[in-house]
């Protein structure tokens, strides 16, 4: 069985205070989810593990999950070691989730906590880090750093540290070089306070799609007055294997053609600023273990090896822009979610 989700939970009604919501969500719109409990919290007071386990039980139905599972670890005293941790790692193998959601909360950016959210990137493509209020500038960039390579907006030739705009654009630019102010605030003359200083939405892209040296993560973090708000990723990985096979192997001999369009996203053509020639991207691409689709449809203007350029590019932006494909994140203040753009 594959899942879209597995949420593991300490103790039954984990889950449900943790991400009770965000399930049922999921299943409501098709997502396959399973639930499964390390504990059946025996030295907890209110209510026995028997009224325990018959609760789990109407409440997995409730949620409309496909499975749940105690793995009946002791309560208390669960130790992080090899053993229990090759039992979970079985539970994951064979149900080969897409996103994997936990209970443990990071207090503390620490460097076990950094190092666990990094292969939890690698294996789950989007990890999400609630309550996470009260970091500085300079702990973010320690937790990006430590997963990969920071790098700052590009301002040109001669720019320093001091200038106005990298001011404007980064949150502490001096305690962290590379952490960029995001927001739609405007000064009293209109003038940006950061980065993305419209009240346009953007519409789906990749970071520095026609750059070569695109990114390979990306990082975001809510401050504050981020309510309401959305963001969303495609898994381009399952959208690519669910493709016919003869659409599979002719996707590999083509090659992206990618460029910047001023403002929001449109497909209107002249609104574009720039098309990069230079640097073409293979259609389908393999990193970490998984291959993918390329395909950052607002920043393609052609396909190198294609005989119709409008008749593939209407299939693929159709066939990804399926649901099933995406994950919406709804912001609270304090979220921190990283991002794989690995395809």
């Amino acid at each position: 069985m594959k899942l879209d989700i597995l949420a593991f939970g300490a103790h039954p009604d984990d889950v449900e205070m943790g991400c009770g919501g965000t399930l049922a969500k999921s299943t409501s719109m098709g997502k396959s989810v399973g639930i499964i409990d390390l504990t059946k919290g025996e030295l907890g007071t209110n209510g026995s593990p028997e009224e325990r386990d018959k609760e789990a039980s109407q409440s997995a139905k409730i949620l409309g999950v496909k499975f749940r599972e105690n793995m009946g670890f002791e309560d208390g005293f669960l130790v992080n070691d090899k053993s229990n941790q090759i039992e979970i790692v079985k539970k994951i193998r064979h149900y080969k989730p897409n996103i994997v959601l936990t209970c443990a909360q990071i207090d503390r950016l620490n460097d076990d906590a950094i190092q666990q959210i990094g292969e939890h990137l690698v294996n789950s493509q989007v990890v999400v880090i609630r309550d996470q209020k009260n970091l500085e500038p300079s702990d973010l960039r320690r937790l990006c750093h430590t997963i990969g390579d920071l790098e700052g907006y590009n301002l040109g030739e001669g720019s320093t540290i001091e200038d106005p705009i990298r001011k404007q654009l980064y949150l502490d630019y001096k305690a962290a070089p590379g952490v960029m102010r995001v927001t739609g605030e405007l000064k009293e003359d209109g003038g940006q306070t950061g980065f993305f200083g419209h009240d346009s939405e953007l519409d789906w892209h990749c970071n520095k799609a026609s750059n070569a040296a695109r990114h390979s993560y990306v990082t975001l973090y809510s401050v504050y007055g981020t309510e309401g708000s959305k963001t969303s990723w495609l898994d381009t990985t399952q959208a690519y294997v669910d493709l016919p096979e003869e659409k599979r192997e002719y996707y590999k001999t083509l090659s992206v053609v990618c460029g910047y369009k001023r403002g929001a996203y449109s497909d209107d053509l002249s609104f574009v600023d720039h098309i990069n020639e230079d640097t073409l991207w293979p259609l389908v691409q393999e990193k970490y273990g998984k291959t993918g689709l390329f395909f950052p449809f607002n920043q393609v203007f052609n396909f190198i090896g294609c005989d119709n350029f409008e008749e593939e590019y209407k299939y693929l932006k159709n066939h990804l822009l399926q649901d099933k494909y995406m994950y919406h994140h709804y912001w609270r203040d304090g979220d921190i979610v990283l991002s794989l753009i690995h395809i």
